[in-house]
């Protein structure tokens, strides 16, 4: 589960909690009364689940081999992750911020500077969330007015780097709040630490 806020961590709104449960849906519970919305998007079962720093962006992986990140203040799909081979068994934002969201009501909320995933296919991935950035950030980006309801898909992102991480499926990740450290752990019986490069380029070592 992953714990987030329906007015994109600005304070004020609400505490939500994401749960995957065995399925290719996501449920999201307002903690307040206990309604459910589903984050719908996903063609296979979620297997990891992860909530940006500032409360703005929910992280989910699949093993559809995708990563879909959401607004929980919408409860739309606001980007996809889209290049691993295999399924994807671990997600994971970092704890500083990059900007400033500009998906729908989590307009204004702290972008993350870093999100990171793993995968059956032994590797790691770094990818670009500057297309979430208030004002526009580049890349390939959905029409003004469109929503995951309206059968039009979220902006794809781009990988910026990936690793061969070990030698069989990574199923476990996660991210120094200070973004310079990731670990990993696989099933392959080994952890291993990465040193993500200082400067935000997409180095991962």
């Amino acid at each position: 589960p992953a714990r987030c806020s329906s007015s994109g961590g600005r304070g004020g709104g609400e505490m939500q909690l994401a749960v995957g449960t065995n399925s290719e849906q996501v449920r999201l519970f307002d903690l307040a009364d206990m309604g459910c919305r589903l984050l719908l998007g996903h063609a296979d079962i979620v297997l990891a689940l992860d909530a940006s720093a500032g409360g703005g962006l929910i992280a989910s992986a699949s093993k559809d081999a995708t990563v879909r990140l959401w607004d929980p203040a919408t409860a739309e799909c606001v980007g996809r992750c889209v290049g691993h081979m295999d399924a994807v068994g671990a997600v994971g934002f970092g704890g500083k911020t990059g900007g400033r969201l500009a998906a729908g009501a989590a307009d204004g909320a702290p972008l993350p500077a870093t999100l990171l995933s793993a995968s059956k296919d032994k590797t790691l991935k770094k990818w670009d969330l500057s297309p979430l950035l208030a004002g526009g950030g580049g890349g390939k980006t959905k029409k003004k007015g469109a929503t995951a309801a309206s059968g039009e898909e979220a902006p794809t992102l781009s990988c910026l780097a990936t690793v061969l991480a070990h030698s069989k499926e990574v199923n476990a990740l996660a991210v120094a709040p200070n973004d310079r450290l990731a670990i990993t752990g696989s099933q392959d019986r080994s952890l291993k630490v990465w040193t993500l490069a200082a400067d935000g380029s997409a180095a991962i070592r």
